[in-house]
């Protein structure tokens, strides 16, 4: 195409579109195929990424610009040529050939009449070179040169290349491989194909069909800059023109939204044009898959000059890996066998996602390709292997059929977890044939199992549990046991007259605690002393006992039998002692809340029953435990006074403090906490001093509290409910 105008200005905010006119009519699509050029033939074997970008890869050259000349067709051809030598790696991206060279050897092999100005803007204008260039003389012999051996200059037609200065390029095209898209081919066939030709060949040179000519053209409108600078044509224009760009990737997931006017379908190629950095972004514009174009294109196979050699072959045909195994070195045989013998490299197209080639020449497979639903458990694909010598001077292509193959993943029986320590996960699997990647396993842990650092197991909960471990898109179940290795029943406990303590166990998963702590049985060294019952050691006398817990419950330890013990110091009681032979034995019942809130011992005095109208009537036999114990006469106690709460706030980290006014009477002190307003569910901690620390609270949840005094033997009455959230 003709850059005849540019325009560049700001209007309402947004970029305008380049005017331009083109010079490749869409008649010239029924021109004949070069014989020097090989019909593309599409691979349904490749696999293909689902985007591809040469640009990223460092594989395409500076944006050139064309100017006011018709020469859009030897600027995409230039193009596409400087990205196959960065691919083979014989240049990198700096490398500039020359236009003019190309332009003036193809006037000369064309042998036309015409000088060589006017026979440039007519082969612009009113043919579609794709398909009849590119001679016999021109591909064997005169390769490109270097920009700086023959740089661009004006088109005149006196215009005399001085070949002796010039030289001579290094390099040859091999072959010419032409894709022409027939009325009748399905869009979706010249997506696949053109994909192909540049992931095997690093971009294509291709003529596009109805491109916008001016703003006059019909099919201008839909140039866009929505996100990127755009273009999706919905219906053919037969006002419009051709264009020759370089196709160098795609991208199936680029967004409909970005283009001005919406397509059917995600997915466009990314097109490098030659108008410098004006008509795209930075030079560059993607297009649309369901753009009503149609497309011819070339790509091209390049070599350094100077091989007697007709091809290669590589011993082995077929490759058979699993993902993260390696190859045997491929070995590479010359036809005929009498050519020079030549160090050989070994190139997998660049940007495949599962194969890559090490330095001896063997081929890694990175990951497993996964098998359509009719192969079973492999996938057989075909692969194009790109082998040059090391020395750049031979450069062919061959087909090595590989299999991709998944590894097998095995559950090799139960990891036991305990509670406070951490097991390996990966004892529990076998990884076949390649047993390295067992480090490439991901996990998915069950409800009681915590995973760190993709392989050690924590416990959450007692019990048995799942993990689901994954290799390759493949799972198995690894079989948990979290076990029980111990309780801890807190530390020693001194209590001087207090009539009774909380007693909770703490095992190492301290949020269990609840769900077990009733499978331990306890003992006590001297029930005279203190014993247990239910969730409380009661104290009886002065003096010491020890408190001893034992779980033996199978499942939860594993058939081992946990203990602990704590020893309890007990002082202060005032038991009294018989000083009266009509001291007569009394029946009292077991620890009870009488109606004005105060807390009677059963172990210390009480009035006699029927003589004090204070006292309830004890209970009849049978309805609670019983104990007898006996009585002496004294002065009855004195209830403590109630607590009244000063301070109670919220600290980071789940904790509560708490302070208060220290009641007539009160020796220490019973502060209760619980999720619950009506105290259902709740817990009690015991302290002496007037403040007191709430630790290990759920940040977010509402809480409520209330103290209560003990006096020598009786407590007094619960202060006012108070209400905070934990932070």
């Amino acid at each position: 195409m003709k850059k005849k105008i540019i325009l560049l200005f700001l209007m309402m905010g947004m970029l305008s579109k380049p005017v331009f006119a083109g010079e490749i009519l869409p008649d010239a699509f029924d021109e004949s195929i070069s014989a020097e050029s090989i019909p593309y033939v599409e691979d349904a074997t490749l696999s293909l990424p689902s985007s591809y970008n040469a640009r990223t890869l460092g594989m395409t050259t500076s944006v050139k610009d064309q100017g006011d000349t018709p020469l859009c067709l030897t600027y995409a051809r230039i193009a596409a040529l400087e990205t196959a030598l960065v691919k083979k790696g014989y240049e990198n991206a700096s490398v500039d050939l020359s236009e003019m060279h190309m332009l003036y050897e193809r006037w000369k092999y064309s042998n036309s009449k015409k000088p060589f100005g006017q026979w440039c803007e007519y082969s612009g204008t009113q043919t579609l070179g794709l398909e009849s260039s590119f001679d016999n003389s021109f591909q064997l012999r005169d390769f490109p040169v270097y920009e700086s051996q023959m740089p661009m200059a004006v088109l005149t037609d006196d215009y005399m290349h001085d070949a002796a200065n010039a030289g001579s390029s290094p390099y040859e095209i091999k072959s010419i491989y032409l894709y022409k898209q027939d009325a009748d081919t399905d869009q979706s066939a010249m997506v696949r194909a053109t994909k192909e030709g540049i992931y095997r060949y690093g971009s294509v040179a291709a003529n596009i069909s109805y491109v916008p000519g001016s703003e006059d053209d019909e099919a201008y409108k839909f140039f866009g800059n929505g996100k990127d600078y755009t273009y999706y044509l919905p219906e053919k224009v037969s006002s419009s023109v051709g264009h020759v760009i370089q196709i160098v990737g795609w991208d199936d997931g680029y967004s409909k939204d970005n283009f001005s006017t919406r397509p059917p379908a995600n997915g466009a190629f990314l097109c490098k044009n030659s108008w410098g950095n004006v008509g795209g972004s930075s030079g560059y514009f993607w297009m649309s898959y369901c753009s009503k174009v149609r497309i011819i294109w070339e790509g091209f196979e390049v070599a350094m000059k100077g091989t007697t050699a007709r091809g290669i072959e590589a011993a082995a045909q077929e490759i058979t890996l699993y993902a993260g195994q390696t190859s045997d070195p491929i070995i590479v045989k010359m036809i005929p066998e009498s050519a020079e013998s030549k160090e050989w490299y070994i190139d997998i197209p660049a940007g495949d996602e599962f194969l890559t080639v090490n330095n001896d020449n063997s081929i890694s497979c990175k990951k497993f390709q996964k098998p359509a639903s009719n192969m079973g458990d492999q996938t057989v694909s075909t692969r194009t292997v790109n082998i040059r010598s090391k020395d750049k001077t031979l450069n062919f292509s061959t087909q090595i059929k590989i299999k991709m193959l998944a590894n097998t993943v095995k559950n090799e029986g139960t990891v036991y977890i305990a509670d406070n320590e951490k097991a390996d996960i990966t004892k529990g699997l076998s990884v076949s044939p390649v047993a390295e990647r067992k480090s490439e396993i991901t996990y998915q842990a069950g409800t009681g199992v915590k995973i760190e650092d993709n392989r050690l197991a924590s416990a959450r909960s007692y019990g048995q549990t799942n993990v689901k471990a994954i290799l390759d898109g493949q799972s198995v179940d690894i079989l948990c046991y979290v076990y029980c290795t111990g309780f801890d029943l807190g530390d020693d406990i001194t209590y001087e007259g207090c009539s009774n303590a909380f007693l909770k166990p703490v095992f190492g998963i301290s949020s269990e605690s609840d769900k077990y702590s009733d499978l331990i049985s306890y003992t006590s060294s001297d029930e005279n002393v203190a014993k247990v019952e239910g969730d409380f050691i009661y104290f009886v006398g002065n003096g010491q006992a020890v408190i001893t817990g034992v779980l033996s419950d199978e499942k939860l330890t594993l058939g081992k039998t946990l203990t602990d013990s704590v020893l309890v110091t007990v002082s202060g009681m005032d038991t009294g002692e018989i000083t009266s032979p009509a001291a007569q034995e009394q029946v009292i019942t077991e620890p009870a809340i009488q109606d004005t809130g105060s807390y009677i011992d059963p172990y210390a005095y009480q009035p006699q029953a029927g003589t004090d109208p204070a006292v309830a009537e004890p209970a009849t036999e049978g309805e609670r435990v019983q104990k007898k114990v006996y009585a002496r006469p004294s002065k009855p106690e004195k209830m403590p006074g109630t607590v009244k709460v000063k301070s109670v706030k919220a600290k980071k980290g789940g904790k509560i403090s708490l302070s208060w006014k220290r009641p007539s009477l009160a020796r220490r002190y019973e502060i209760q906490i619980s999720a619950d307003k009506s105290f259902k569910k709740s817990k009690s901690i015991y302290v002496k001093k007037e403040k007191a620390t709430l630790k290990g609270l759920k940040s977010g949840t509402r809480y409520y509290i209330r103290v209560r005094a003990f006096g020598k033997t009786l407590c007094g009455k619960w202060s006012k409910k108070k209400s905070i959230k934990a932070r």
